[in-house]
């Protein structure tokens, strides 16, 4: 037979404990200065008090002025609860408290008067001026806990380390239940408040370490989802329907349009529309669901300037309420922080498109790329359990060359992975759009021209008779009918060519070497060339180069 929990009624810290802690358990709260244990041990008691639990709170280090000052910061009034009787403040020192605990004094009296159901000890650290024998600190531990025990009390213990993950072995034993607070510094720029439960004696317990945020109503916890939740809630539903993506020929390569549930990566470097495409996805939204559009780089009215440009209307969504648009900077946002708010502007309903641009920006704030995957595969699992589409754009720091999808991470995770390149047309940077993979799907395998018009993008067509796109700097390829576009092309003319194409450029003289020709020769079959439309001759470096052309042949 289970025993019946109690909460402790602090925001998340019960969803990590799954349900509260057992009945009179011993709680001890470590960490370094500055990362909450004061607070949370104050936001124990006032929770007590909303929950119909009277509460103690004996401090050791602060004068009474200075901790009503601390609590009324919160909004926690606890000069008016003594008066209610629902909370007592004792301002004591270890020796006295030691004394009383072992003699049986006034304070367990106190408890039994008031009906006390929480005990706050902050800190413990100061036993250690009555003794520095941990066998000794572990007893007076102990028994105070016996003694809170016997009154039915839940009892919270703090306790200040030396540094992170520096806990003493003297109080790790002795209680249920042991929490450690503490910092990250998050890429040498923000520290992050953390908290994490080491043990739970006679009951389960979330692991790991999860946000931490102190707010001016006292400390909130953001738990990092569970993955296995969010997809159990998914099971049994029935197959997910397309919606359009807002852009004009972008459905067609994607086989009908974005399926419901499935999380899009539009990656690509500066420049080539990953923004724009972002807009014009939030856009389209009206009919098919509204559109949570969160900004973590450009503030709002500028993300809405630069839509405007393009003719993509998002004030006009914002106004009717089709749009919902958020400016979350990453250097005041944690990634817990952010799954949280997520899943909750997702559970109040009506969004069936969900934008993050940039999702890169959170790696100024992760620890570890394993961690920023587990960020992206939560964001997915929350999209997949409600069935909205998840769009987030991401920064691949090549402009032109080679690129590695590695160089995010996030791509695996990822159902479509859409790549947006700018690629060197006869001198001229192009956009080209292409789909690396979409689940469930056939797709548009082609890498095509994306145009920015004044009503919009539009995906154009196909780049035709060019190879090597990816790389940026393409080059062209023979046509298979060769002879059609040229008529009667000689050996020497189809050879040169062919070292125009591999080497991408060059002068009459290297042509001439590969060729194994004079130069009067090369010049004289490459301005040939040049007067059909094949090759180009562009002045480079202070000399005359041939390029091959990516025009159809005259």
């Amino acid at each position: 037979m289970s025993v019946q929990k109690k909460p402790t009624g602090i925001d998340g810290l019960d969803h990590l404990l799954k349900g509260g802690v057992l009945p009179n358990a011993s709680i001890m709260v470590e960490g370094t200065p500055g990362t909450g244990k004061s607070t949370l041990a104050l936001q124990f008691i006032a929770e007590g008090v909303r929950l119909g639990e009277p509460g103690i709170f004996v401090t050791l280090e602060e004068y009474p002025s200075e901790f009503y000052r601390d609590a009324r910061s919160y909004g926690w009034d606890f000069t008016k609860w003594e008066q209610e009787g629902k909370v007592r403040v004792i301002a004591t020192s270890a020796q006295a408290l030691k004394k009383q605990i072992e003699t049986g004094g006034p304070l367990t009296a106190e408890a039994r008067s008031m009906g006390a159901r929480r005990v706050v000890v902050d800190s413990v650290n100061h036993f250690e001026r009555v003794s520095t024998n941990p066998i000794v600190l572990r007893s007076t531990l102990g028994g105070l806990i016996h003694a809170f025990k016997i009154e039915d009390m839940i009892s919270l213990f703090t306790k200040d380390t030396e540094a992170p993950g520096a806990l003493e072995v003297w109080g790790r034993y002795t209680v249920d239940i042991l929490i450690e607070l503490s910092f990250l510094l998050m890429k040498g720029r923000e520290r992050h408040r953390l908290i994490e439960v080491h043990k739970a004696r006679g009951q389960d317990h979330v692991l790991g370490r999860h946000t931490f945020k102190i707010t001016d109503r006292g400390g909130m916890i953001l738990p990092r989802p569970v993955v296995q939740t969010l997809v159990a809630a998914k099971e049994g539903r029935p197959k997910a329907e397309r919606i359009p993506s807002g852009t004009e020929g972008f459905d067609e390569m994607l086989g009908g349009g974005l399926i419901q549930g499935q999380t899009v990566l539009l990656a690509g470097g500066a420049g080539t529309g990953k923004s724009l495409l972002a807009a014009s996805f939030a856009q389209a939204s009206g009919k098919s669901g509204r559109s949570l559009y969160i900004c973590m780089e450009d503030p709002p009215g500028r993300v809405m300037q630069n839509a405007a440009a393009i003719g993509v209307d998002l004030f006009g969504g914002v106004k009717s309420g089709d749009i919902k648009l958020l400016y979350l900077p990453p250097v005041e946002l944690s990634p817990d922080e952010l799954l949280h708010l997520v899943e909750t502007e997702l559970d109040a309903g009506g969004y069936h498109r969900l934008v993050i641009d940039s999702i890169s920006s959170l790696r100024s704030v992760t620890p570890e790329p394993e961690y920023l995957h587990d960020v992206i595969r939560a964001l997915a699992m929350n999209c997949f359990s409600r069935d909205v589409v998840g769009l987030f754009t991401a920064e691949i720091e090549e402009v032109t060359g080679p690129f590695r999808f590695t160089d995010f991470g996030g791509s695996f995770i990822a159902d479509t992975v859409i790549l947006l390149r700018l690629v060197e047309v006869s001198g001229e940077l192009k956009k080209a759009i292409s789909v690396i993979k979409a689940r469930g799907t056939s797709h548009d395998p082609t890498l095509r021209e994306l145009v920015f018009t004044p009503r919009g993008l539009k995906v154009g067509a196909p780049f035709e008779n060019l190879a090597g796109l990816l790389t940026g700097v393409p080059t062209a390829q023979r046509p298979v009918a060769f002879e059609a576009y040229f008529g009667e092309v000689s050996p020497e003319q189809q050879r040169i060519a062919s070292i125009l194409g591999e080497r991408k450029e060059a002068t009459v003289q290297e042509v001439a070497d590969a060729a194994g020709m004079n130069a009067d020769r090369a010049r004289e079959l490459l301005e040939a060339l040049a007067e059909s439309g094949f090759v180009t001759a562009v002045e480079a470096y202070g000399e005359i180069r041939y390029r091959p052309t990516l025009m159809r042949p005259r």
